[in-house]
């Protein structure tokens, strides 16, 4: 937004001042030109949630004629994608070597590992991919982490004022139970 002000004129006619204020308004998203027939036109670009949680899967499934040499592929990908075997099974028969493997990767690596691994001398079967939006999940466990702080928090104080070593060692098994809980939920967000 975008506002001239010009002040009235007066005894100093000849004094004439513009302010210029730039005002962001965050409520909207930007707007973008477009190219039309009619000529250009303004549009509001999508807000973007960045603030989205999303777990993206992949199944492909692809015919390889040197299992070594694609398997030394996909592993130094995996790598060089910051990414992870989390399980891998094989079988093998008089025929053909099935591989099974589950990788985790950062999501803003993702897409460019599946293009990787899906690209190249090999024969593409099957590609499948699905995401899930786990932001509600993840706020969930905040929350429920934040609640547990408070709680140690609590019996920390307890524990200040316990008077023998029977109401020190029950007020930690119950700060300790806690903190486990804490610890886990963590894991599970970051």
């Amino acid at each position: 937004v975008q506002e001239t002000r010009v002040p009235p004129v007066g005894e100093n006619e000849n004094k004439a001042i513009a302010v210029d204020k730039i005002v962001a308004d965050t409520s909207q998203p930007p707007l973008q030109k477009l190219q039309t027939q009619q000529g250009i036109k303004l549009v509001q670009q999508p807000k973007i949630d960045w603030e989205k949680k999303i777990i993206k899967n992949a199944a492909i499934n692809m015919e390889v004629k040197n299992y070594k040499s694609f398997n030394d592929l996909l592993h130094g990908s995996i790598k060089r994608f910051g990414g992870y075997v989390a399980q891998e099974e094989q079988n093998q028969t008089d025929y053909k070597i099935e591989n099974e493997i589950s990788i985790k990767v950062p999501v803003d690596q993702f897409d460019d590992l599946v293009t990787a691994i899906a690209n190249g001398e090999q024969k593409l079967i099957e590609k499948k991919i699905t995401s899930e939006d786990v932001t509600t999940q993840v706020v969930d466990t905040r929350a429920r982490m934040e609640a547990k702080k408070q709680v140690r928090s609590k019996y920390l104080d307890l524990l200040k004022q316990a008077r023998n070593m029977e109401e020190i060692l029950n007020v930690q098994r119950e700060i300790n139970g806690i903190q486990e809980d804490i610890e886990a939920a963590n894991g599970r967000i970051d």
